[in-house]
């Protein structure tokens, strides 16, 4: 039995953003210059430095930083949901579940990777099967493989409700490019917090109950 609906998650994802506007496009603004970096430094170089060494250094870097911003982020979103005081300084001190999210992050993509080498329907399969992954991480403090398996446990027999939440992400992310790519400060953030709904609707399955 499916435990959201794409209908209800969309609407929760519309209505937090309207009421923590200032936070999420601010979360918005520092990932989009966080991923900025490597092109203002390949203008500022030449683009003979597109390939070079300190490029690849820096894009690493910049990587590393991606996931600790993503587990804040994810404290941040957890928090607006609970109506819990939200601190901003969160995007950058969320530590503790910073290693356990960088190796996750590997296997998962190492998977997803070959499942869609593999005539492509087993990554989305994967993809979807392992996307409470992060939430896993963050909110339940559990290790790489254990968030991996929490998510398998918590997206069984939600395969084709998430799937449809996943088209229906993409078709909001599309309408936000397509409003001069300023829509997307809007259309991101709905759908982040409409992922921390499903997740919340998603948590009690495996033992837990939030």
């Amino acid at each position: 039995m499916d435990k959201f609906t794409v209908g209800e998650a969309v609407s929760y994802g519309w209505e937090a953003f309207k009421a923590n506007a200032l936070t999420l496009i601010g979360i918005m603004v520092i990932s989009s210059m966080l991923n900025s970096i490597p092109n203002v430094f390949v203008q500022i170089t030449g683009k003979e430095n597109a390939a070079s060494l300190p490029y690849y250094i820096l894009l690493a870097v910049i990587w590393l930083f991606s996931i600790l911003i993503s587990c804040g982020m994810i404290r941040i979103l957890l928090d607006i949901y609970d109506g819990r005081e939200v601190d901003f300084v969160s995007l950058f001190t969320t530590l503790d579940p910073f290693l356990n999210f960088l190796l996750g992050s590997i296997v998962v993509g190492i998977a997803v990777t070959i499942g869609t080498i593999l005539l492509i329907i087993p990554g989305i399969y994967l993809a979807i099967r392992f996307s409470m992954f992060p939430f896993a991480v963050v909110d339940e403090g559990l290790g790489a493989i254990d968030a991996i398996q929490r998510s398998w446990e918590m997206t069984e027999g939600q395969v084709l409700n998430l799937l449809l939440l996943g088209l229906a992400f993409i078709g909001i992310e599309i309408a936000g490019f397509i409003a001069l790519c300023v829509g997307l400060f809007v259309a991101v953030p709905v759908t982040m917090m409409a992922s921390v709904y499903v997740y919340r609707q998603l948590q009690s399955k495996g033992g837990l109950v939030y």
